[in-house]
């Protein structure tokens, strides 16, 4: 989900919790919230709970600093991992060109499981399915021989409809009886 709110400054935000902790009132939260511009429970659910926390208090959770730590952590494996996809994809465009754009047409897929299956030691297979937008399960269903489940031809499934009145599930159909 995108941030498209209004960032206030960490001076705001403490001068704002320290303006409802300071107060003597019995409910200080929304009319601080009103006077400041801000939503109320921006204000009391998010970041007096995180000054609370930040305090050492008895609330649980991550304080500012551990967030912070995590979030750095977050970015930089997502810079590995959008650096790799990078290179398999720069990969797939030197030396198996003319493997993988034949006569101009996008390849299909089965050539790219082909390139998926070459590289598969110096990557994984999961990156370089995302990064040249193919199946996981697609590649796997191609390793094993056997089409997929839901790709199998079924012989017989009208009349096993028919002879259950229409009570036969996907499980009776793909068994082949009507028999419980």
């Amino acid at each position: 989900m995108d941030k498209t709110g209004r960032r206030y400054s960490p001076e705001f935000k403490q001068e704002a919790v320290r303006l409802v902790q300071a107060s003597d009132e019995k409910h200080p939260v929304r009319k601080i919230a009103y006077d400041m511009g801000v939503c109320t429970e921006t204000l009391c659910k998010k970041w007096a709970n995180q000054a609370e926390i930040d305090a050492g208090g008895d609330r649980q959770g991550l304080t500012t600093e551990e967030k912070e730590e995590l979030l750095r952590r977050l970015r930089s494996k997502e810079v590995e991992v959008l650096r790799e996809e990078r290179k398999i994809l720069r990969k797939r465009g030197k030396p198996l060109a003319s493997l993988l754009r034949q006569g101009g047409e996008p390849p299909s897929t089965q050539v790219i499981y082909t390139f998926v299956e070459a590289e598969k030691a110096n990557h994984r297979i999961s990156r370089m399915c995302r990064a040249l937008k193919v199946s996981k399960s697609g590649f796997y269903a191609g390793q094993t021989g056997r089409p997929r489940l839901g790709l199998r031809p079924m012989r017989g499934c009208r009349r096993i409809s028919l002879a259950s009145t229409g009570t036969a599930g996907r499980h009776m159909v793909l068994r082949g009886s009507t028999s419980s």
